[in-house]
């Protein structure tokens, strides 16, 4: 079967992630069988919650011709002839942690499953046939887990799918920092009482520090962690906490097909850190504190041939500084987020392109007993991580932008396994 998703879903705000109110039309049509094996009929289309490896299992090999990394369980007695061919076409929200298989197609079309990875954290698992998400789409992705889309032919992305966090609201596997840090590479929340703004999250890259006013011990930096595999994959860290929340770690996310993922001139794949909250308001004499940007997230290909010309993005978040607005959200583009404030009080920027590493927030203003504001800024968030499996070990990437760039070590190339 072939389906086109042709709906009107209606977000309140996109970027305040609101629930889509939704009214589809979905037609399908025969699509050619690509001749594949015919493993036993999966007859439960929801969620299977059971224990991957890491390195997958025996069906994953047999259904794709490769192992997939991090999702072997989501094919047990899958019967992938009863999948749909799925286009997006519009703009929508979908969760990684609640099933919503029935909003992407009719019947077995479209399956999803939730799977425990080698860590004993959950991935969600979208199965079709094939996956295109046109240049009108507008996918955005949240919820508790990393997600993943897999397809026993190919994927193209024409329009954006996006893992992105925007400020202190996470993307799919991120978590909310309201009140203090979240993520293993989160920055050190900051303090007032030492007008030591927050850190910026690391994951690949590190955060930059938190701006300080007085000699007080600088909140702790974030430090790197996973792995650059993305197995299991997991998504960034926030910035440290100050006056306000501070920004999300961007989320995870994997694409999977048997034959080939193109992200074309059009298409935006991201998942980026959200900028952290300012130091906002200060009284005359007081202390206020900037909240520091998130890392970047995590984006993991797989297939036999992957072609790039368009945008793959995992940067990290600005730092919030001493105005009223909060630091610029990671970017789809090789140019970091900015850090906002004025003079001493700018917030650090994210990452961006080569650089992998945020910057440091600007100290602040006022002296100490002249009755001045003091509003140290918070720091960038650092470079997510980007990982592409082929046959070759090597993309085609033709005039796209890479970010964090090819070459760093946040950006690794490897061979799919048989």
């Amino acid at each position: 079967m072939r389906i086109h998703l042709a709906c009107s879903l209606t977000i309140a705000s996109l970027l305040a992630f609101g629930a889509a109110q939704s009214a589809c039309t979905i037609t399908t049509t025969n699509a050619t069988d690509d001749g594949g094996v015919t493993p036993p009929v999966d007859t439960d289309s929801g969620t299977v919650d059971t224990t991957d490896s890491g390195n997958g299992d025996s069906a994953t090999a047999s259904l794709l011709g490769f192992t997939a990394s991090n999702l072997g369980a989501a094919f047990a007695e899958l019967d992938p002839t009863a999948l749909q061919d799925v286009s997006v076409a519009t703009t929508m929200q979908l969760a990684s942690d609640v099933d919503q298989s029935a909003s992407l197609g009719t019947g077995a079309g479209v399956v999803y499953r939730a799977v425990t990875q080698s860590d004993g954290t959950m991935i969600g698992v979208y199965l079709a046939r094939s996956w295109t998400f046109a240049a009108a789409a507008k996918v955005h992705v949240t919820g508790a887990y990393p997600i993943a889309f897999v397809a026993f032919d190919t994927i193209e992305i024409d329009g954006a799918l996006d893992a992105s966090s925007a400020g202190a609201v996470p993307g799919a596997g991120a978590g909310a920092p309201t009140t203090t840090g979240v993520g293993a590479g989160r920055g050190g929340d900051g303090t007032t009482a030492d007008g030591a703004a927050a850190a910026g999250g690391s994951f690949c890259g590190a955060g930059g520090a938190g701006g300080k006013y007085t000699a007080a011990a600088t909140p702790a930096l974030g430090t790197a962690y996973g792995a650059g595999t993305l197995v299991p994959l997991v998504a960034g860290a926030s910035g440290g906490v100050g006056s306000q929340p501070a920004g999300a770690g961007g989320g995870a996310i994997q694409l999977v097909a048997k034959n080939s993922i193109t992200i074309s001139s059009t298409g935006v794949l991201a998942a980026n850190g959200g900028g952290g909250g300012p130091s906002g308001g200060v009284a005359s004499g007081a202390v206020a504190i900037g909240s520091a940007g998130g890392s970047g997230g995590a984006i993991l290909l797989e297939a036999p041939t992957v072609s790039v010309t368009g945008v793959l993005a995992a940067n990290g978040g600005g730092g919030g500084g001493n105005s009223g607005s909060a630091g610029q959200d990671g970017q789809n583009t090789a140019t970091p987020a900015t850090g906002t404030g004025t003079g001493t009080g700018l917030g650090g920027n994210g990452s961006g392109g080569a650089v992998v590493d945020g910057t440091t927030g600007g100290a602040g203003s006022g002296a100490s007993g002249t009755g001045n504001d003091i509003a140290p800024a918070g720091g960038g968030g650092g470079a997510g991580r980007i990982r592409i499996n082929t046959t070759t070990g090597a993309a085609t990437v033709t005039n796209a932008v890479l970010s964090p760039a090819s070459g760093s070590v946040c950006l690794t190339q490897g061979t799919l396994t048989s």
